[in-house]
């Protein structure tokens, strides 16, 4: 992982917010602050990168797995899964 920014409200103490999984090497998940709905999760990089759009061929298979796995959870809740991202912060 790359030195904290400042800025980023993902690089510090994450219990506020239960902490975060691991859901590979480089990808992580974590509950958000502001859910806009039950069961909203951050998906994000375990180091610093301006968009998911940038994300590296080799990590990519690391973040379709990422969604499997989240997406496999949540439909066995009955829930759908939506993917989306936001923006860079």
């Amino acid at each position: 992982m790359t030195e904290p920014v400042a800025s980023c409200f993902l690089c510090g103490d994450l219990s506020d917010r239960g902490g975060w999984v691991d859901l590979g090497h480089k990808v992580r998940a974590t509950g958000d602050l502001a859910p806009l709905s039950e069961g909203h999760l951050l998906l994000y990089y375990a180091y610093h990168v301006f968009s998911f759009a940038y994300t590296e061929p080799e990590t990519l298979d690391e973040v379709k797995s990422a969604c499997r796995i989240l997406s496999s959870f949540w439909m066995g809740k009955g829930m759908n899964a939506l993917f989306f991202e936001h923006g860079p912060s």
